[in-house]
């Protein structure tokens, strides 16, 4: 739940919200704020419920940045090839083209394999054997054969 302070100032009152969320990949808890005044057509009560609904909103899109949720969708219930493909796109601009290049050849393998998953039905298991997977396809399979003469020798 974010916090909402109501601070009064000669220019008429603001509320500040803050919400805390721990970052699972470093464990370091994370604060951030925003600063909202309401409309001067607002009377106070007006004014305390639209604070609770942008702090509600602020929150969401804190805990959204943290999950890599797009905001106005349900990304859970995207495929996992559709999610992979909407946040290439917002990367677009800030990867080489070498790497998108490399990236986009990875999505075509991943959509055959697990591309139809939907993100909130992947599991560990999943991921594991899509790593399994890519392994096999990796491996470069050797047969050796002696040459006649050595065969001739050995024998």
């Amino acid at each position: 739940m974010a916090t909402i302070r109501k601070r009064e100032g000669k220019k008429g009152c603001t509320y500040l919200f803050q919400v805390k969320i721990r970052d699972p990949m470093s464990n370091k808890l994370l604060v951030k704020t925003l600063t909202w005044k309401p409309d001067d057509k607002m009377n106070p009560r007006q004014a305390e419920r639209e604070a609770i609904i942008k702090a509600d909103a602020f929150e969401e899109e804190v805990k959204g940045l943290l999950t890599g949720s797009i905001s106005g969708t349900d990304s859970y219930d995207m495929t996992l090839y559709n999610y992979s493909v909407d946040w290439l796109a917002k990367r677009n601009g800030d990867i080489e083209l070498s790497t998108l290049s490399h990236y986009e050849g990875m999505l075509k393998i991943m959509k055959e394999v697990i591309g139809n998953v939907k993100v909130r039905q992947i599991t560990p298991y999943i991921i594991q054997s899509f790593f399994n997977y890519m392994d096999n396809m990796m491996q470069t399979k050797y047969k050796i054969t002696a040459k006649p003469m050595l065969i001739a020798t050995l024998s």
